[in-house]
């Protein structure tokens, strides 16, 4: 993400994001009631004298809005920020009315905030200067196969396929249908837009996933990118394991998405095996935060979204106590992550030292 103005004194930033990366970065950023700048379009009803309709003409302008809601679209590769006209120079009478601003990677947007969250300010840095990595996932068994997208906005699962074979037994006639599947599977990764350096990680029990492997690398727009990792299950349950088991770091490194993951990995561990030694809940975590047991406090960027203001307060503070006492305050942000985390309440903390 490039960060042309950076102002927090008036709350704003001038930035253009750069990757899809950076999409979802803004999509965590805005919050409702922050107000955004940005080139748009509109179309508008053109009167006649007696002001009837006589046609209508697409206009572009530049303008204010009061962001209500936020959705990024993978597949066009744009967010579209839905909110109320703040203010509008090009064109009369929009103020007060509903609109909506598609971002595209490469195009520039004002941000203003009233009060800008330490985990937005993590994520500004974060993508100014986060390297852009990411991986394909080709996960298959004799049942299914999934093809899914890694970055730092998370997994994106692109297809599943459904895996028909025979019995072994069929001779001939099986290896038909496995190099059928092959191929299927192939014309798929190839309908994807993959930059040329991106690696290609197959990975699946049994000897199938190897069978893929090969088949890909003979194929030259693949060839001398195309990895392969052991997992137990095939589909989107073995997408999800080569990234928990390490596959993944092999070839990204500790991408956000697996560093979010060990550490909720950890938590539910001592849940389980050491109670006293972990806490979640806004409660507990309140009167912790200043005993300076916290060594790691995980808080959901999803739940920060939904507080009250005064419930929002009491959980800055509690950051802004962990930290002041050498604590690490972690935001997950990743949907899969976030949904674990979520289930305990959306914070959750690794102690120094037991806690009856």
């Amino acid at each position: 993400m490039r960060i042309l103005n950076l102002n927090l004194k008036e709350g704003v930033v001038e930035l253009i994001p750069e990757s899809i990366d950076d999409l979802w970065h803004l999509v965590n950023i805005l919050r409702p009631g922050d107000v955004v700048e940005a080139k748009t379009s509109r179309v508008i009803k053109i009167r006649g004298s007696m002001g009837e309709v006589e046609g209508r003409s697409k206009v572009s302008l530049k303008i204010k809005l009061r962001v209500e809601a936020v959705q990024l679209d993978l597949y066009v590769k744009r967010l579209k920020i839905y909110g109320i006209v703040e203010d509008s120079k090009d064109v009369e009478g929009l103020k007060g009315k509903r609109h909506s601003i598609n971002l595209k990677i490469g195009e520039s947007i004002f941000l203003f905030k009233s009060k800008w969250l330490p985990n937005e300010l993590e994520r500004l840095d974060r993508a100014r200067s986060c390297e852009r990595k990411s991986l394909i996932i080709v996960s298959i068994d004799r049942d299914e196969c999934c093809i899914a997208t890694v970055g730092e906005h998370g997994l994106d699962v692109k297809a599943e396929i459904p895996i028909r074979l025979p019995g072994k037994r069929s001779g001939e006639q099986w290896e038909v249908h496995v190099e059928e599947n092959l191929k299927f599977i192939s014309e798929a990764l190839s309908r994807l837009d993959i930059d040329e350096d991106v690696f290609i990680l197959v990975v699946g029990p049994g000897f199938l996933y190897e069978k893929l492997a090969d088949h890909l690398r003979k194929e030259q727009r693949f060839k001398g990118r195309v990895k392969t990792g052991k997992v137990s299950i095939g589909g989107v349950s073995g997408v999800y394991e080569a990234v928990r088991s390490g596959l993944v770091a092999n070839y990204l490194g500790e991408i956000r998405l697996i560093y979010e993951a060990k550490l909720l990995d950890e938590v539910f561990k001592l849940i389980s095996e050491k109670p006293n030694m972990v806490t979640y809940g806004i409660k507990p975590i309140k009167e912790l935060a200043s005993t300076g047991a916290i060594k790691t406090l995980l808080v959901s960027e999803r739940l920060l979204k939904n507080l009250s203001d005064g419930e929002l307060d009491d959980i800055l503070k509690a950051i802004r106590e962990v930290e002041q006492r050498r604590g690490e305050v972690v935001f997950v942000s990743s949907g899969l992550e976030n949904d674990r985390i979520l289930g305990l309440g959306g914070i959750a903390a690794v102690l120094r030292y037991p806690i009856a």
